[in-house]
């Protein structure tokens, strides 16, 4: 059976963040999401408990959106 994955890319916006993974399940399977470094709220943190079985990954934030986001796929 597929997995079906939010995708998702934050940084810096833990009320946005909250609001979009609080009712993902049982719809998603977890949350597959990149959170741009320097971090200075709570977002990684969000992500990092609400993940299920999916994966945060962290990176130095760059000005290439297309780069940031096919991260979400490697």
């Amino acid at each position: 059976m597929s997995k079906l994955w939010l995708l998702t890319m934050a940084q810096n916006s833990e009320k946005y963040t909250s609001e979009q993974v609080k009712n993902i399940y049982p719809t998603f399977n977890g949350i597959v999401g990149l959170c741009n470094l320097p971090n200075y709220d709570s977002t990684l943190d969000i992500l990092q408990k609400n993940k299920g079985e999916g994966r945060i990954l962290t990176r130095e934030f760059v000005k290439n959106h297309g780069h940031l986001m096919s991260e979400l796929f490697l």
